[in-house]
C-alpha cells in the first residue's frame, strides 16, 4: 500500500523511473486487488514513499485512501453494531474500548465478560476484533508421584462485531493437553461433558478390579 500525496505534480517518473527501466531492473511491481485497490511493491534502496506516489499517479493509479480513514470507516461500522447492541439491552454497562488509529469504541460490557478492554504495547485492537470472554477454567489431574497437570481448560467468548454475522454469536474454547484449541457449540460440549463422564468411569472400573485384586486370594 502507498500513501496519497495529493499536490504531486507527476516530477519524478520521468527521472528516475525510464533510467531504472533502461537498466532491465523492476523498479516497481503494482498488483491489483480484487477489492479494486493496488500492492505495491518496490525498491525501497531506489524510491521513497514520495517518489513511488507520483509514480502511481502518473501511471493512471489511483491513490490509496490514507490508513487513517480506513480506520476511522472500520470503527464507525463496528460502533453503528455496538450502539445497536447497547439498545437492545437497556441499562447494561458500557465501557470504552481502544482501537486501532487511536480510536475509542463504545461497547455493551457483559456482566460475564472479565476480559480487560485495554490497549497491548500502546495499541487498540482492530474494532472488528474486540470480543469479550471468561476466564479461563482448568481441569487439572494428578501424576502418581502427586504432579499437578492441566488435562483440559475451557471459557466463553463472543465476538460482536465481526463482518460476517455467522460468526458473531458466543461459543465456547477448549483446550486439550495437546496444546490444540477448538471452539465448541452446545452440542459439542455437551458430548464433550459425555465423554469425560464415561472416561471418569473407566477409571472407576479400573479403580474397583484393583481393588477387588488386592483384596482376593494372590
Amino acid at each position: 500500500m502507498y500513501t496519497p500525496t495529493p499536490e504531486s505534480d507527476a516530477a519524478v517518473p520521468a527521472t528516475k523511473l525510464i533510467p531504472t527501466i533502461r537498466q532491465g531492473q523492476p523498479p516497481i511491481a503494482p498488483r491489483r486487488r480484487p477489492d479494486g485497490g493496488y500492492t505495491v511493491e518496490y525498491d525501497k534502496r531506489r524510491f521513497g514513499p514520495d517518489e513511488i506516489n507520483e509514480i502511481m499517479h502518473a501511471l493512471g493509479i489511483p491513490p490509496a485512501r490514507p490508513i487513517s480513514a480506513v480506520y476511522s470507516d472500520a470503527t464507525a461500522a463496528a460502533q453503528v453494531l455496538a450502539d445497536a447492541e447497547i439498545a437492545a439491552h437497556p441499562g447494561c454497562a458500557v465501557v470504552e474500548a481502544p482501537v486501532w488509529g487511536d480510536g475509542i469504541l463504545t461497547i455493551r460490557e457483559p456482566r460475564w465478560c472479565t476480559r480487560p478492554h485495554v490497549a497491548q504495547d500502546g495499541v487498540g485492537e482492530h474494532p472488528q476484533d474486540v470480543y469479550h470472554s471468561t476466564e479461563e477454567r482448568f481441569a487439572t489431574v494428578s501424576r502418581a508421584n502427586g504432579d499437578r497437570e492441566d488435562l483440559i481448560s475451557a471459557w466463553l467468548s463472543e465476538s460482536p462485531f465481526l463482518k460476517d454475522p455467522a460468526d458473531r454469536s458466543p461459543c465456547a474454547s477448549v483446550c486439550f493437553a495437546s496444546g490444540d484449541c477448538e471452539e465448541y457449540d452446545e452440542a459439542g460440549l455437551d458430548r464433550l461433558a459425555h465423554e469425560l463422564r464415561a472416561a471418569a468411569a473407566m477409571i472407576d472400573g479400573i479403580r474397583a478390579q484393583l481393588h477387588e485384586m488386592l483384596a482376593g486370594p494372590r
